[in-house]
């Protein structure tokens, strides 16, 4: 491993000349060391990692192409002092988290509310319920609200579900790109006295 000592008549050296890479440490220090030479194919995991890098590249050039879509994120770089590109970028390789599902409120009446507390790195765009029977048979569908306080998503329960039954409750969360998160939680329901 070579070092070079930086001066006046060089100048500052960064970067790759020819088959040999210039890295600065920490300490200021240059390195100078051979361009690693890949011997292996890919293995499976970097093709994936590849492959989505490409798709955000891809989502990132064509959302530059919509200025409204393209505005949101170059004004949360200005506010965070960062470049826009970034963002979309890492917004389209994170999908959303579903990180709590209130249903404590649900007793099968119609009115109540289902709480859901999602979270993106940039911004989750909806939230959408779905009340099914076990077998399948759909009940309700419908999109959640924020709320006023931005804490969490609010769903209001639109049918009389069945007394004495198990329904399950399917939450998705979605964000810009089109990312999404899911969540299924069985509700069981008290019978009727």
């Amino acid at each position: 491993m070579g070092m070079l000592e930086p001066n006046t008549i060089v100048g500052i050296l960064n970067g790759k000349v020819g088959n040999l890479v210039l890295v600065r440490m920490p300490d200021g220090r240059v390195v100078v060391r051979r361009w690693p030479v890949r011997e292996a194919g890919f293995t499976g995991p970097e093709l994936v990692v590849q492959s989505r890098f490409k798709r955000a590249v891809a989502y990132v050039e064509r959302i530059r192409r919509q200025p409204a879509e393209y505005g949101v994120y170059q004004a949360a770089a200005k506010l965070k002092g960062k470049r826009a590109c970034d963002l979309s970028n890492a917004d389209f390789r994170r999908p959303p988290q579903i990180t709590d599902v209130d249903l404590s409120g649900c007793t099968g009446a119609p009115g109540e509310l289902i709480r859901v507390q999602a979270i993106d790195d940039f911004e989750v765009s909806r939230v959408c319920v779905t009340i099914a029977r076990l077998d399948g048979t759909m009940i309700e569908h419908g999109t959640a609200a924020l709320n006023e306080g931005f804490v969490c998503w609010e769903y209001v329960t639109q049918s009389v579900l069945p007394a004495g039954q198990t329904v399950a409750v399917n939450v998705s969360a979605f964000d810009r790109p089109g990312n999404t998160a899911a969540k299924t939680l069985h509700l069981a329901l008290v019978p009727l006295a």
